[in-house]
C-alpha cells in the first residue's frame, strides 16, 4: 500500500488461534442478560468508554432494555472518572469495573459473554477484535481505519459511527435482534474462518521472514 508518499507491504500482526476456548452456546438470549465486554486501557479520549456508557444509559433508561450488563476490563488514568460517569447515569446495576487481567483470563473467559465492544476513537490495529472472533464472539466497533482493516468481511461485526451514541446503542440493539433470530452462531462461525485465514501468528511470522528476505 501507499502510506506517505511510499510504497509499502501490509504484514497483519497475528495470534494463536489455539490459545482460545472457543464458544459453543449460542442459545436464545430472549428474557435473559446479554453481556457485553470491552477490554482496553483506561483512556476514554482515545478508547471511547464514555460513549459506551452513555449508549447503555440510552438502552436502559430510553428504550427499557434492562436484561443488559457490561465489564470494563483494564485500568488507566480515565478509571476514575469512567466510574463517576457511571454513576451519574445511575448503571452501577448495569456495568462492572473489573480491573486488569491477564492473558489468561483473556484466553479462558472471552467465552462468557455475547459480545466484545470497542468504541474507540483512536485505534492502531485492534487485536482484540481479533481475539473475540477467535473465541467465537460477534463484535461492535467503531468506523475508524485500524478496526475497519481488521474487521474487513467479517459478518459477525456490527459497525457504528464513532463518537455517535446512538448509532452505538442501535447497532447493540440489532445484536440482540439477530440473537433472537437465531441468526448469530453462523455469522461467528464464518466470521472464524475469515480471521483464522488471515491472523494466524506463524502466517505473521513467514511474511515477516520473507519480507527481510526480499530486502537482502
Amino acid at each position: 500500500k501507499l502510506r506517505g508518499g511510499l510504497e509499502s507491504e501490509m504484514i497483519y500482526n497475528g495470534i494463536n488461534f489455539e490459545d482460545f476456548k472457543f464458544r459453543t452456546n449460542y442459545e436464545n438470549i430472549a428474557g435473559k442478560n446479554i453481556k457485553l465486554v470491552q477490554i482496553s486501557r483506561l483512556l476514554h479520549q482515545q478508547k471511547g468508554q464514555d460513549i459506551l456508557l452513555e449508549a447503555i444509559a440510552l438502552l436502559v433508561n430510553k428504550f427499557e432494555i434492562k436484561n443488559i450488563h457490561l465489564d470494563i476490563v483494564g485500568d488507566g488514568p480515565s478509571e476514575e472518572y469512567l466510574k463517576k460517569l457511571s454513576e451519574s447515569l445511575k448503571l452501577q446495576k448495569y456495568v462492572s469495573f473489573l480491573g486488569p487481567k491477564d492473558r489468561s483470563w483473556v484466553y479462558s473467559s472471552l467465552i462468557n459473554y455475547d459480545v466484545l465492544v470497542q468504541p474507540s476513537r483512536i485505534e492502531g490495529f485492534g487485536i482484540t477484535l481479533i481475539e473475540a472472533i477467535a473465541t467465537g464472539l460477534p463484535v461492535i466497533s467503531s468506523n475508524i481505519e485500524g478496526p475497519l482493516e481488521v474487521l474487513e468481511n467479517i459478518s459477525s461485526a456490527y459497525i457504528f459511527d464513532v463518537n455517535k451514541v446512538e448509532d452505538l446503542a442501535a447497532k447493540i440493539k440489532q445484536l440482540i435482534f439477530d440473537y433472537e433470530l437465531g441468526q448469530i452462531e453462523k455469522k461467528c462461525l464464518e466470521s472464524f474462518k475469515v480471521a483464522e485465514a488471515r491472523f494466524r501468528v506463524k502466517d505473521t511470522a513467514i511474511n515477516y521472514l520473507n519480507a527481510y528476505q526480499k530486502m537482502l
